[in-house]
């Protein structure tokens, strides 16, 4: 007696040969962040006026970067006290605006930033923030000149050769969509592709790429 063929029984399928996705084209990556004359790093970068501070407010500030966003409520006063000791670092400045952002208590995160920029007009986070706000309310003529209308982040920070990972991200992303709203779309471009590079998934590079994006097919 012949045995019955289960129907039910799939073939067994050789297995495909897969290869793995790259992260991201990494030739044209490298090829992009080559051209910008700096180098980026993910290890702490800290001014002088930081690096006097008390090694365990140094610490504590390290910590507090993370839990602005963890547990902003929480992080916002301890920031408040940090600044009533320490007004002259903008670092904290710039930590708590983050923790009111996340906080969603947007118009205390705005007058922390309009006294950021006010007391330190030349540190970068200052000139981000308030530039992205000015944007943000068609004010597009103020937010160029925070920047005297030199776009270029090498040449507005002569001085240093290395930025952090953040600032960098920041700085693309912005200026970006300030080119992208004022229609300077090839440098919109070319800020979107140094995002791409480090960090395609950032809000700032997804903000950037849905605008361009929209923008095109508006004027397709």
């Amino acid at each position: 007696m012949s045995k019955k063929r289960n129907k039910n029984k799939r073939k067994k399928q050789p297995k495909k040969n897969r290869t793995k996705r790259p992260v991201a084209n990494r030739t044209k990556a490298s090829a992009v962040l080559e051209k910008l004359g700096f180098e980026i790093t993910r290890d702490p970068i800290g001014d002088e006026d930081f690096q006097n501070l008390p090694a365990d407010v140094q610490e504590q500030m390290e910590e507090l970067y993370y839990k602005s966003q963890s547990n902003s409520m929480a992080a916002i006063k301890e920031l408040q006290d940090l600044l009533l000791k320490y007004p002259h670092i903008p670092k904290i400045y710039n930590f708590l605006y983050g923790a009111y952002m996340h906080a969603g208590e947007k118009t205390k995160a705005i007058q922390i930033m309009e006294e950021n920029y006010a007391k330190n007009p030349t540190y970068l986070f200052a000139r981000l923030n308030y530039s992205d706000y000015l944007v943000e309310i068609g004010e597009l003529k103020k937010a160029a000149e925070i920047y005297d209308y030199n776009f270029d982040l090498k040449s507005l920070y002569p001085k240093r050769s290395v930025f952090h990972i953040t600032e960098v991200i920041s700085f693309f992303g912005i200026i970006g969509y300030y080119h992208a709203m004022v229609g300077n779309y090839d440098e919109a471009r070319k800020c979107l592709s140094v995002l791409t590079a480090i960090s395609p998934h950032h809000d700032y590079t997804l903000r950037l790429k849905h605008k361009i994006n929209r923008i095109s097919t508006l004027i397709a």
